[in-house]
């Protein structure tokens, strides 16, 4: 086996395969990840993958048909689930985006909060995380 190019070939494309989806895997861990930086690191998982399928024209026929066999049978869906944009309001209040599966008193309360210009500096400066507990913060005090 260690002298058919082929089959060391399959091992390597899989060695590097699931590096990359334990280093997916590692990124998504952490004190400060919310589900936003998940899922951009997610999408960017799965737009790499379209870069590496796009790179296999320049291999050889069989090593190509090999791997191009097993990045188009790859259960993306199970490994890298697809994520709703919905809370992107969440993510970016100052950035117009649909609201309409919040509640109205929400969409009002994402209205203030995006109208008003010393949150946005605030939001600018400070992480995700911090940014929503220092408006907790504030809600709480009044």
């Amino acid at each position: 086996m260690l002298m058919d190019l082929l089959w060391l070939t399959k091992l390597a494309y899989l060695s590097d395969i699931f590096t990359k989806l334990n280093e997916l895997n590692l990124r998504l861990q952490g004190q400060d990840t919310t589900i936003f930086t998940m899922q951009e690191k997610v999408e960017s998982t799965i737009e790499k993958m379209s870069l590496w399928t796009s790179l296999i024209d320049r291999l050889n026929e069989d090593v190509k048909s090999a791997i191009k066999c097993h990045l188009q049978n790859l259960p993306i869906a199970l490994l890298l689930p697809e994520m709703s944009s919905n809370g992107m309001g969440v993510n970016n209040p100052f950035r117009n985006c649909h609201t309409d599966h919040i509640y109205i008193s929400d969409q009002e309360e994402l209205i203030d909060i995006s109208c008003n210009s010393s949150l946005k500096s605030c939001f600018v400066e400070q992480s995700l995380v911090n940014f929503w507990a220092f408006l907790d913060k504030l809600k709480n005090q009044q």
